[in-house]
């Protein structure tokens, strides 16, 4: 019953106001963490919500215009500029071209694929010639925001597009 009353502490104390402020302890962190500590539950990891940030920073992008060589929001993105403008918004490093991103990170099985992972596509099987970001959950159906060549920043879900779910070659976890 303790560690009850101490959530609705924590929980209260970090209820917005009338306006949207957050009122907050000094110490919050610290005090949800020994909660969870208690509870032997670990805390949620930051990782989730880096990947939530990530794709948050992407959606804000969708509608902007495919340019080839593109990195920047006002003049256009190809896909490997807009996964390095999105993961650099997030203050994460990864190299600008398709082919040095699919060496990032480490490579997972595609039914293992979660938010924010970047994955990869190939014309013709060998070389890697698209990148996207993520946006689905594990178990559920592969989906992805990337600069499209023919649309500019979209969602795809990838298996159900013929024409992506065929040339799909591997997923990397950068974060």
């Amino acid at each position: 019953m303790k560690s009850s009353k101490k959530k609705k502490e924590i929980i209260k104390k970090t209820q917005p106001d009338k306006i949207g402020n957050v009122f907050s302890t000094p110490n919050l962190d610290t005090q949800i963490d020994q909660f969870f500590k208690k509870l032997g539950q670990p805390k949620v990891a930051v990782k989730n919500d880096k990947r939530k940030q990530l794709i948050q920073a992407a959606e804000k992008q969708l509608g902007v215009q495919y340019v080839y060589g593109g990195n920047s929001p006002k003049n256009g993105f190809d896909c490997s500029g807009f996964t390095q403008y999105i993961f650099a918004q997030k203050g994460i490093s990864i190299n600008r071209t398709t082919r040095s991103q699919a060496k990032a990170g480490k490579k997972i099985v595609t039914e293992k694929a979660n938010v924010g992972d970047l994955v990869f596509f190939s014309q013709d099987g060998k070389k890697i010639s698209h990148v996207g970001i993520v946006t689905s959950k594990p178990s559920k159906t592969l989906t992805m925001i990337h600069a499209s060549s023919s649309k500019g920043v979209i969602h795809t879900n990838i298996m159900k597009s013929s024409y992506w779910r065929k040339r799909l070659m591997f997923v990397r976890r950068v974060v």
